[in-house]
């Protein structure tokens, strides 16, 4: 399948490089699958699309600050953005992206405080560095981060930002209910940040429930396919955690379930396809998501999606044409369209942006 069909035209205009005051107040396209029909609202009238008694599943991982400035052994100057930890098992040994590269080829030491250092190990096909690093007693990788890195925001929003602008993206890049102990990702779960703890309540009281999910989001899951068919496409792997209430939920539904980004779609989608999620009886399930999602793939854990706009020929944009028609590839023709109307309706994309749900 040729990756050209997942590619789209986006003014610089309606990419969004800045949060909304009020989450809630961004937009939201609504489709409705059977009927076909597209209605525009905005997202604190969740409430009284889907109405009662959904089950709403998301990501609750923290974005930790995982841009870091350090010097070579030779003094010169390098940056650092942490991916994803190699495993489960080697907490401290991280996959990385570092410029310049070419400073290390596949070895090299680099230092970014006193007390926080590392050195490279290994280097991949895709250009990542693997990185053992040296942290304090009872300090963690990211806890280093967050005392002396930045938050890693997507390069098209610093390079559109004006001079000197003064939003908080510690904050505003954050989901309400990312968890302190989840401090995995290196982006944010993007569908989360329209929530704010009214909109939830609100929700809640109309019976709904919320599951949480950690899937530790790594820049994979933005990377444009470079392929010219996306079957070619290297897909990334994330590290995922899912509570045993979900997974009994999972596997014996009581409501309707609605995936709050794809992100939590991946996870459940990977979960599903593992056989031994049924057998799984612990506290909760672990394993790492290699799933790649692209027409014309079933859904087999999830009835609706809530989504933010996507870049054009991502893996992301894959998996929305996907659950627009599942089993088909109609989709593809089908989010084209509705791309092209939440532009000319002004809506505002990635990151930053307006939301997509689709029942």
């Amino acid at each position: 399948m040729k990756t050209s069909l997942f590619d789209y035209h986006l003014p610089s205009n309606s990419i969004a490089t800045h949060p909304l005051k009020d989450r809630s107040n961004s937009k939201l396209m609504v489709i409705n699958r059977k009927s076909q029909a597209v209605t525009h609202h905005h997202f604190y009238d969740l409430p009284y699309i889907v109405g009662k008694d959904w089950a709403f599943i998301r990501n609750n991982a923290r974005v930790f600050k995982a841009r870091l400035y350090g010097k070579t052994d030779s003094g010169g100057s390098v940056e650092c953005l942490l991916l994803n930890p190699q495993d489960f098992n080697n907490p401290n040994t991280w996959w990385c992206l570092l410029k310049p590269g070419r400073k290390f080829k596949n070895k090299g030491k680099l230092k970014i405080a006193e007390n926080f250092f590392g050195e490279v190990v290994d280097k991949n096909q895709e250009g990542q560095f693997l990185i053992q690093w040296k942290t304090p007693y009872g300090k963690s990788v990211q806890d280093m981060a967050d005392q002396f890195g930045e938050m890693p925001l997507p390069p098209y929003i610093k390079a559109k930002r004006e001079k000197n602008s003064t939003y908080n993206d510690n904050q505003s890049y954050q989901t309400v209910f990312s968890d302190q102990n989840k401090k995995v990702a290196a982006a944010a779960p993007t569908a989360g940040l329209h929530f704010t703890p009214e909109l939830i309540h609100n929700l809640e009281s109309k019976g709904g429930i919320f599951y949480d999910l950690t899937l530790n989001i790594g820049l994979g899951t933005f990377k444009p396919i470079q392929s010219e068919e996306i079957e070619n496409h290297p897909i990334h792997k994330e590290f995922y955690t899912i509570s045993n209430d979900l997974v009994n939920e999972i596997r014996n539904p009581k409501k309707k379930h609605l995936a709050i980004g794809t992100t939590s779609v991946r996870a459940l989608e990977h979960a599903y396809k593992m056989k031994d999620l049924w057998r799984f009886d612990g506290l909760e399930y672990q394993n790492e998501a290699d799933i790649y999602i692209y027409p014309p793939a079933n859904f087999h854990t999830i009835d609706a999606l809530i989504t933010n706009f996507h870049l054009p020929q991502s893996t992301l944009l894959c998996m929305i044409s996907s659950f627009l028609t599942p089993g088909k590839s109609s989709g593809i023709q089908w989010v084209q369209q509705l791309y092209r109307e939440a532009i000319d309706k002004e809506y505002r994309f990635y990151s930053y942006g307006d939301a997509m749900l689709i029942l």
